[in-house]
């Protein structure tokens, strides 16, 4: 993977101060498909539309890395759909699992195949569509592509099979069961990766987006989450880049995320605490603030705080600027523009 945008990443995790900070942004469904202006349940059905959207998003900002870039994008359903969930696709936003799993039954489930059971035949199609179709100039220019897998993590996939309130119910009542599950589940995303790498090479940027960390505990996120988000990024510990997502609050665990096996971590916390505490450990992805800002916000707002999140987490390098989260549908185009200019030096002075 080594190109123009990506080579911007690499040099951030190896902690290299460049004049410009890296900008990045997470083009998956839906700010991409509102932002071109086609219909979610569209976007998701036709890989060929996927394509035009996502070289779009990246013809429109060349200065920005799409990440994860062009990917078999169907939002946060495939990895639960692998197991039996039924997935509701809207009109008008992403798709959306149904919870189909009792605690009680959780010794009956058996590996699901990622080639053949629910969602995964089609990840895989669309891969092979995008390899045939996509203008190599956006897998050597942007790495689009090459070694790239889109995850949802071992507690997440795990809590939309269940549902999030027996999944954390399950975590007191049954905890022998809820490990059960989540052993089958992260083999399961260890084997659906290995799929998506025999179609996409040997895996070279991982996303894994995993709220759960913010919603319990400091000591049920060491018992019952760490050791699988960490069981699956060492799996793929040659991946040169690895993105832990979790906007959430993460101030009670903000220690252990650099133990995950991620190299980057896309935050949307306060920017001086995770800068003060473990960015010297874990290159930082984040974090103005997606909807108050960047969605609402006016220009000088905009400015301000953009100004703001570089100079607190530019000096020392590890750094790449970034919406604290996913940008929202309807993201004015010229409070993006902002951002990327301010990450370029323009306008920073004052």
């Amino acid at each position: 993977m080594s190109n123009n945008q990506i080579d911007k990443i690499l040099s951030a995790i190896r902690y290299e101060e460049r004049p410009e900070v890296p900008v990045a942004f997470q083009t998956i469904g839906p700010w991409v498909t509102h932002h071109v202006g086609v219909k979610e349940v569209d976007y998701y059905h036709r890989p060929e539309l996927k394509l035009k959207v996502v070289t779009s998003i990246q013809d429109e900002f060349p200065d920005v890395v799409c990440i994860p870039g062009l990917v078999a994008d169907y939002g946060l359903v495939v990895e639960p759909s692998l197991f039996g969930c039924q997935v509701t696709f809207p009109e008008y936003d992403a798709p959306i699992p149904r919870p189909y799993l009792n605690i009680k039954d959780i010794n009956k489930i058996t590996l699901p195949d990622p080639t053949r059971d629910g969602l995964g035949p089609k990840v895989m199609s669309d891969y092979r569509y995008f390899w045939n179709n996509l203008d190599k100039k956006y897998i050597e220019k942007y790495g689009f592509l090459d070694g790239v897998h889109f995850t949802l993590g071992p507690c997440e996939t795990a809590a939309s099979i269940l549902g999030y309130s027996k999944f954390l119910y399950g975590l007191y009542d049954d905890p022998p069961a809820i490990h059960k599950l989540l052993e089958i589940v992260t083999e399961t995303l260890i084997r659906f990766a290995k799929a998506v790498q025999s179609i996409n090479g040997p895996l070279k940027m991982i996303y894994m987006v995993e709220h759960m960390p913010s919603q319990v505990s400091r000591a049920y996120c060491i018992e019952f989450i760490m050791p699988y988000v960490k069981q699956f990024f060492n799996e793929f510990a040659s991946a040169c880049i690895r993105v832990y997502h979790n906007e959430g609050k993460t101030e009670h665990i903000l220690d252990l995320i650099p133990e995950f096996g991620a190299n980057i971590y896309h935050f949307g916390i306060d920017a001086t605490t995770c800068k003060n505490s473990i960015g010297k450990q874990i290159c930082l992805m984040g974090n103005v603030h997606p909807l108050n800002v960047l969605l609402t916000g006016d220009i000088k707002k905009v400015e301000h705080e953009v100004k703001k999140v570089i100079k607190i987490c530019k000096p020392g390098g590890g750094f790449i600027l970034n919406s604290g989260g996913g940008l929202a549908p309807g993201t004015p185009r010229e409070n993006i523009q902002v951002m990327i200019n301010l990450a370029k030096g323009i306008g920073l002075v004052g």
